[in-house]
């Protein structure tokens, strides 16, 4: 029998009935604990009326299962509206991701439902999960009519029992394959990967960034005056001029003409690029 904390966790959009007749289905299998709910802002986006009305269901129809809501905020602590840019999604993905680690590391066993929210959302919920999962968590869907899901219901309906169906998604636990990150690594590494600016500047040596700062004051400014700012050879500045450039091309993945490579290190220093 397995005795671990059993978790019933959702991600929240606009049709909140899909999580409670999906707990309503699994709750037949497995005897959870609690429930957690991943949201964006319960006051200012999209689903703060659809928030506020399956909580009290929760609280009413599901009275002992402890609910925790999981407000997904930006590094600032910002709350999310929605997933609307490159910024957004990197916050709802990290956010995700630091929430599922949180109950891994207390030793839960995850049910992770990703029909409650918006298709953008399941798939960064699902993408996290594939890093975070063990071999016991799952990922779950439910498959229904819009009739049923869009009423005012939010539990099955008499007679439609057999036209909704709860599906255990194939996610497979990246983690447990030979090579990838161990558990400590994992939020790090999610973090860092689509932020290539901070690796660029990272991966520059104490010269290489003294020159990079006086480029950035002295744009226009001629290797002769580099040299004589910095009081290094000409021959030295184009040396660390030709690694810095080699560095910008390897870790944004650019063909940088002669003509734009300047202009293309400073977009990516004034966080342009």
């Amino acid at each position: 029998m397995n005795t671990r904390e059993q978790v019933f966790l959702a991600t929240l959009g606009q049709r909140p009935q899909a999580i409670t007749m999906a707990l309503d289905l699994l709750q037949v299998r497995y005897q959870f604990t609690s429930i957690g709910l991943l949201h964006t802002s319960a006051v200012a986006s999209a689903v703060a009326a659809a928030f506020d009305a399956v909580c009290s269901v929760f609280r009413r129809d599901f009275p002992r299962l402890l609910l925790t809501t999981h407000e997904l905020t930006y590094r600032d602590g910002t709350p999310l509206i929605d997933i609307a840019d490159g910024r957004s999604a990197e916050a709802y993905y990290r956010s995700t991701a630091e929430v599922l680690r949180q109950y891994r590391a207390r030793g839960a066993t995850v049910h992770l439902l990703v029909a409650g929210g918006r298709k953008a959302m399941s798939i960064y919920a699902c993408l996290a999960a594939s890093l975070l999962f063990g071999e016991n968590d799952h990922v779950w869907t439910i498959l229904a009519g819009s009739d049923v899901i869009s009423g005012e219901a939010y539990h099955i309906p008499p007679g439609k029992l057999d036209a909704v169906h709860i599906v255990d998604l194939p996610v497979l636990p990246s983690r447990l394959l030979p090579g990838v990150l161990a558990d400590t690594d994992i939020i790090e590494w999610s973090a860092n990967r689509g932020r290539p600016r901070e690796r660029f500047l990272k991966s520059l040596s104490a010269e290489e960034n003294a020159l990079v700062d006086m480029l950035h004051t002295h744009t226009y400014a001629s290797n002769d005056e580099l040299s004589r700012y910095l009081g290094k050879s000409v021959k030295t500045i184009e040396n660390q001029l030709r690694s810095i450039y080699k560095k910008l091309s390897e870790e944004f993945e650019l063909a940088i003409s002669p003509q734009r490579k300047r202009q293309i290190l400073l977009d990516v220093i004034e966080g342009r690029v």
